[in-house]
């Protein structure tokens, strides 16, 4: 918090008793939200961020999903796969997270529709057979 209230050309605000500790920050969370606020609103987003990496202040755009799609880091680590989907045609979607080397993981697919399995569980996980399924079905309780 030193290094952004330095940053911000505030520095008084770390010696601040209401914003001193990490407790008080928390205490008068929602008036240092508007005074940070208030002064981050006259950069644009990328010259805030280079400001605030320049001061030693952690920080990261907050994304929506066509940033996502458009960042290039994104792009690098294949973060978004492009899957097949029988209503949607091609559906974009996370990539597995992390992303390790050796052992990256994939994604298949976008999920089974709903109830695409039932039968498999009923009678492999379950051991029903067809005569329970079907009073089961017929009670309503599946």
């Amino acid at each position: 918090f030193t290094r952004l209230a330095a940053v911000m050309g505030r520095p008084e605000l770390a010696e601040d008793e209401r914003y001193a500790t990490h407790s008080a920050r928390g205490a008068n969370m929602a008036e240092l939200d508007q005074l940070i606020a208030a002064w981050s609103a006259n950069f644009p987003a990328e010259e805030l961020l280079a400001t605030l990496h320049d001061g030693g202040v952690p920080a990261g755009r907050i994304y929506k999903a066509k940033d996502m799609f458009d960042d290039p880091h994104f792009a690098a680590r294949d973060a978004i796969v492009k899957v097949p989907h029988p209503d949607f045609g091609e559906l974009a979607m996370q990539n597995v997270v992390p992303k390790l080397s050796a052992s990256p993981g994939s994604v298949r697919s976008a999920g089974p529709a709903l109830g695409q399995h039932n039968e498999e569980i009923y009678k492999g996980l379950l051991g029903l057979d067809e005569q329970e399924i079907k009073r089961l079905h017929s009670a309503g309780v599946i």
